[in-house]
């Protein structure tokens, strides 16, 4: 449940406290009019219920009870229970819903110099904080606090204000902000979420951040919002990781050539992709390949009528026949202008495959009677 204050004007505080209970104690049954609630648990647990709803508020853990609601203890401490809480007020309106309500920001235009649009404070009314803000949270109470109840003593103890109002009220947005940042709103999840879901399955489309802010009917500084939430990139950061990580699967399931892998995950500049994938792999592709693969490298030296020299590791292997072309997936035709890949005879062919393979291959043609003949070296 989150209670949604319009605003301006800004919620404000009216007074802090903290509570000491003991073993056994239970929290009195009253109404407040017109005034908020806020406890937040420092040790042990505060049971509590409002209009018949239970909670149990831990330690960690904030409440917000709405004014004019019924509020009590509805079973006694089990344990000694410190809180701190706090009463504060609004002179606007306030509604209460299932989710946060969102404020979509309109365009600035000189009309909007002298007076600010209506927006929302949407706080959780029950929740954990986050436990780095924890020792934020109860130093900001301390310095507001000005109310001490102690049930061991049966005291209730006020202390004279030590700071200006002003410094009281940023204490208190202070505190609200860490309460309203704390919780993960459930629509802010869901949104990232489809947007990268989306975005796994159109990452070969060209991004435009107006158009996906449209399709999913937000705006685009919310839409970025939401994905640094919950992923820690922007949409286009979050498509970025996507297709490297297509990228680095075709490259090692497939044989296909870098500019097309380039193409295939969506990015049509071939020197901008190798830029990209560098960053976030810290290697070139063809280096990744080899290492992924286990990759050897393999040269070619294109010949006519059926023949070809492959260099490696400084031995230099003849082989004949269609046959071993086609055991590295290489078609060819024997007439005068052979071509490999569009590349014309005499030329050398540069191909990676796992070194299994290429032994496999080695043994296949050449068994262990096989001519080798000392290699050259290849100017290419």
């Amino acid at each position: 449940m989150y209670i949604n204050f319009t605003s301006p004007p800004m919620p404000h505080l009216i007074v802090g406290g903290i509570s000491i209970f003991r073993k056994g104690d239970r929290h009195e049954r009253r109404a407040i009019h017109n005034t908020f609630d806020l406890i937040y648990v420092r040790s042990g647990t505060m049971y509590m219920e409002e209009e018949g709803k239970q909670f149990d508020v831990g330690k960690g853990q904030f409440l917000i009870l709405a004014p004019d609601k019924t509020h009590a203890g509805y079973r006694h401490c089990d344990e000694d229970t410190v809180f701190s809480w706090i009463h504060f007020y609004t002179a606007g309106d306030f509604s209460f819903s299932e989710k946060p309500v969102q404020y979509m920001p309109s365009k600035m235009n000189k009309n909007k110099y002298y007076q600010k649009d209506k927006f929302y404070i949407s706080i959780p009314q029950y929740g954990t904080l986050n436990s780095k803000y924890h020792r934020d949270m109860e130093g900001y109470l301390d310095q507001i606090s000005q109310v001490r109840i102690d049930k061991y003593n049966q005291q209730k103890l006020f202390y004279n204000s030590a700071a200006s109002q002003i410094d009281y009220q940023i204490l208190f947005m202070k505190i609200i902000s860490h309460i309203c940042e704390s919780s993960e709103k459930p629509q802010e999840k869901d949104l990232a979420e489809e947007i990268c879901q989306y975005l796994k399955h159109s990452y070969a489309e060209p991004f435009n951040l107006t158009e996906l802010a449209h399709r999913f009917s937000f705006h685009p500084a919310y839409i970025i919002r939401c994905t640094k939430s919950k992923y820690g990139y922007t949409p286009l950061q979050l498509l970025i990781s996507i297709r490297m990580e297509e990228a680095k699967k075709l490259l090692t399931t497939t044989n296909l050539h870098v500019n097309i892998i380039a193409q295939n995950v969506g990015c049509h500049d071939t020197a901008y992709f190798s830029k990209l994938f560098k960053s976030n792999t810290g290697m070139t592709a063809l280096e990744y390949r080899r290492r992924e693969k286990g990759a050897v490298t393999v040269v070619f030296r294109i010949h006519r009528y059926n023949r070809c020299t492959v260099n490696h590791k400084n031995l230099c292997f003849v082989f004949c026949g269609k046959e071993a072309f086609q055991t590295f997936g290489i078609c060819y035709v024997t007439d005068a202008d052979l071509h490999i890949f569009g590349h014309p005879c005499g030329s050398w062919v540069a191909l990676e495959h796992k070194t299994s393979y290429f032994l496999s291959f080695l043994q296949k043609f050449c068994g262990n009677t096989a001519a080798r003949f000392p290699a050259t070296p290849v100017t290419r």
